[in-house]
């Protein structure tokens, strides 16, 4: 395990987009931000959220380019509970939805990797 490692963990878990539309979503410690991709967002059809302007440029892990279209802001449901969240639009390869730090950080979750589970510490 090299040191970047140590700061980049992921896992896959179902999602519910605005209550209608179910996706594989990995939740990635390494990502800065949010995404969905392109080709999901196509597929939604006409119910699906506006897209708004972007002006964020990113890339893969491996210096791909993920020709961000724009954003959107989506109701994500993992279990029971739902989260408001604005997604990047662009060319994610692999899983439909990608939950980076941003929702993270955000929602209080925390991976453990280790037993295999993901803790989101709700409010009190």
């Amino acid at each position: 395990m090299d040191s970047n490692d140590d700061h980049r963990m992921s896992c896959h878990v179902r999602v519910v987009l605005q209550n209608r539309w179910t996706a594989t979503a990995c939740v990635d410690s390494g990502a800065t931000f949010s995404m969905l991709s392109e080709q999901f967002y196509t597929a939604m059809g006409q119910d699906r959220p506006a897209l708004r302007a972007s002006s964020i440029l990113l890339h893969g892990a491996g210096g791909d380019d993920l020709s961000v279209t724009g954003q959107i802001t989506s109701s994500v449901g993992v279990g029971r509970l739902v989260f408001e969240q604005d997604l990047l639009v662009g060319k994610l390869h692999g899983p439909d939805v990608l939950l980076g730090r941003d929702w993270l950080e955000r929602n209080g979750v925390e991976l453990n990797f280790a037993k295999r589970t993901m803790t989101i510490h709700l409010p009190k």
